[in-house]
């Protein structure tokens, strides 16, 4: 009997398309279980496991253009409190993780992007951490393609086209951001915080400028990490009402505080 012979790169590659079962490669090349088992173990490839495969469902283009809210809120989350992987067999995986209380946002994520995989709690973190994974490079490259490549310090600011910039830099403060207001005797401060590596600040200052015309904040260094800061009513008030108008998803906690301060 003859042996098939088949061109390892164009296999290795297929492979890594998508989460695939090694008896589904096997057809497709025409060889044996064995064999196909053999050659991606050789070349130090993951084998999928049973989660990974079940992702069959997921919708692998949701990123790859940004001309919905969801869309462009869950960018600006990703890209803020998201995190890509490279595994040593050139699969990407993206995952991102939430603290308890805002576990309903994990599930938000998995209902809109059909993740067929688990949500994983990590009862060892100080808030019950709450986190879910996508193992595909189609996926994972729409992302890449939008700024939020591997490695927090490389992430990028990107400008959406249309209505849509308002949601993302909504995401952008519920994944690291906050906004508080402290009340004193005669008076009440309102602050809006937004954090991220050097060139993401300079660019996300440079739009709320020139958009909401806002003011021309010093960038601050604090615990490895570059800090916006709008302290004025004026400022926080662009900010705020400006990412808030229109929106239907958001972490309720922020939005709760938004709109307590708007009746102060």
């Amino acid at each position: 009997m003859n042996k098939v012979k088949i061109d390892i790169n164009e296999f290795i590659k297929e492979y890594l398309k998508k989460p695939i079962s090694i008896g589904e490669i096997s057809k497709k090349f025409n060889i044996c279980t064995v064999t196909a088992s053999r050659i991606l173990k050789a070349n130090n490839c993951k084998i999928y496991t049973r989660q990974d495969l079940n992702l069959e469902n997921l919708k692998i283009d949701f990123f790859k253009n940004i001309d919905t809210e969801e869309k462009a809120y869950l960018l600006g989350l990703f890209v803020t409190d998201g995190c890509v992987f490279k595994h040593s067999n050139e699969s990407l995986q993206f995952s991102i993780a939430l603290q308890e209380q805002d576990v309903y946002m994990i599930k938000n994520i998995k209902h809109i992007l059909n993740i067929s995989r688990n949500i994983v709690v990590d009862s060892r973190s100080r808030n019950n951490c709450y986190s879910i994974a996508i193992t595909n490079n189609n996926f994972v490259n729409d992302l890449i393609n939008h700024g939020i490549y591997i490695g927090k310090e490389n992430r990028r600011f990107i400008k959406l086209e249309g209505p849509f910039m308002s949601h993302y830099l909504r995401g952008i403060l519920d994944g690291d951001g906050s906004i508080y207001f402290r009340k004193k005797k005669n008076s009440i401060s309102f602050n809006i915080v937004f954090a991220g590596n050097l060139i993401f600040m300079q660019e996300l200052k440079n739009f709320l400028i020139n958009r909401l015309d806002v003011a021309n904040n010093k960038l601050c260094f604090e615990q490895g990490i570059y800090t916006l800061r709008f302290a004025s009513r004026r400022d926080y008030f662009n900010i705020t009402d400006y990412i808030y108008q229109d929106s239907t998803i958001y972490l309720k906690r922020k939005k709760d505080k938004y709109l307590k301060s708007k009746i102060l």
